[in-house]
């Protein structure tokens, strides 16, 4: 063997081995899903009952002519169609997934799923749905003595309004 097959060979096994670990290389590179701006993303998102809501997979871009392609998990179960938007920003492509009206059963595990040719990323946001927090009218009737005489008072209470009842 001569030095240039001996160099080529090793220059080989290095992007081969580099490919196989997961590392990025000029050649391919595996998508990486961050956070907003590239930090840790979300694992747990929170929605009341009836709100819209966006659960966002940043997808920082290494080369931006790679073709990536997107899909959603929803508790392992590829979704179909669905409310899905891409925004490329910068360094970033944001694909969002957007829950119309959330109901108790949109909650769940999501993944965002991207594929390039050299691999393939996930992240799985826990998406919770709370009972929507509308007050709740409730009519309580007392009976108050006043100088030996009962009277009957009606009144509509709010949660988290403090009523004051005075009587002279």
């Amino acid at each position: 063997m001569t030095l240039s097959s001996l160099i080529l060979k090793a220059v080989l096994l290095g992007v081969l081995g580099a490919l196989d670990s997961g590392r990025s290389t000029r050649a391919c590179s595996v998508p990486d899903i961050r956070g907003k701006n590239g930090s840790e993303p979300r694992k747990v998102i929170k929605v009341n009952s009836g709100k819209n809501k966006r659960l966002p997979c940043w997808i920082k871009i290494i080369d931006p002519n790679q073709t990536l392609k997107y899909y959603w998990l929803k508790d392992n179960q590829t979704l179909s169609g669905g409310h899905q938007r891409t925004v490329r920003r910068s360094q970033f492509i944001i694909r969002y997934l957007r829950i119309r009206k959330a109901k108790k059963e949109d909650a769940g595990f999501y993944t965002c799923v991207v594929v390039s040719d050299c691999g393939e990323s996930n992240h799985t946001i826990q998406l919770i749905v709370k009972e929507e927090t509308k007050p709740q009218d409730f009519v309580s009737s007392y009976i108050l003595m006043l100088m030996s005489e009962p009277i009957c008072v009606n009144m509509i209470m709010v949660p988290g309004i403090q009523e004051h009842l005075l009587l002279s």
